[in-house]
């Protein structure tokens, strides 16, 4: 999929990682200390890509190269400038056919979660924390993919 889209960054983040955001600066983290929960792609202190997973959580960044003939896996620094590690699209694809199979496999026929159990932070969309509301998020889905295909 990356090949179709040789401008734009991929990130892959293990299962136990998070890649946190907070405002220009971004760190990778994970939970330390829980040996169930250190299960990862990262092996240390080579900092090289474990496919067993016998390492701890990471990420990794994905991007074309070589004229958009190869996809370079490279692992992610442990904190950094958000603009250092993300460039700008030089164009986006989309697919309305690839966005309406994603909605038909992710169906929002239940009820809205105001947010996971445990977990306190305000939601993105709004200052309330509700978020917008069903009509509104759509509005903005249908904005972003009318007249590409």
């Amino acid at each position: 999929m990356m090949l179709r889209h040789p401008t734009e960054v991929g990130i892959g983040i293990d299962h136990n990682a998070a890649f946190l955001i907070d405002g220009d600066d971004y760190r990778v983290i994970y939970p330390e200390g829980d040996e169930a929960l250190m299960v990862g792609s990262v092996m240390l202190p080579e900092e090289i890509f474990s496919e067993e997973r016998k390492g701890v959580p990471g990420v990794w960044i994905k991007e074309v190269v070589m004229n958009g003939k190869m996809l370079s896996c490279r692992l992610c620094p442990r904190e950094g400038k958000i603009g250092e590690l993300l460039k700008v699209p030089v164009r986006v694809e989309s697919s309305v056919r690839h966005m309406k199979v994603a909605a038909l496999e992710n169906p929002d026929d239940g009820p809205m979660r105001m947010s996971y159990p445990g977990f306190g932070a305000r939601s993105l969309f709004g200052e309330s924390g509700v978020g917008v509301g069903k009509e509104e998020f759509l509005e903005m889905v249908r904005g972003v993919a009318s007249g590409v295909e």
